[in-house]
């Protein structure tokens, strides 16, 4: 039964790994994404941005890079 859903914009590329209620995955566009599943099913992003991995951490491009965010 599906409870509720959210368009990530991205397709997911790695497996899905849980820790309780929360949920943390990969997506093509390199980030690293985690939501939190409310009580009602519901996803609730659990960072205010996703993890971008291929971006440097030398202030060269800031991380994470500018966040469209999603329909979570």
């Amino acid at each position: 039964e599906v409870l509720a859903g959210c368009d990530l914009g991205e397709s997911i590329q790695s497996p899905i790994t849980s820790d309780g209620f929360d949920v943390y995955f990969s997506a093509r566009d390199h980030s690293v994404r985690a939501l939190t599943i409310k009580t009602n099913g519901k996803p609730d992003e659990k960072w205010t941005a996703p993890y971008f991995s291929n971006l440097l951490k030398d202030d060269k491009e800031p991380q994470p890079i500018p966040y469209k965010g999603n329909t979570c």
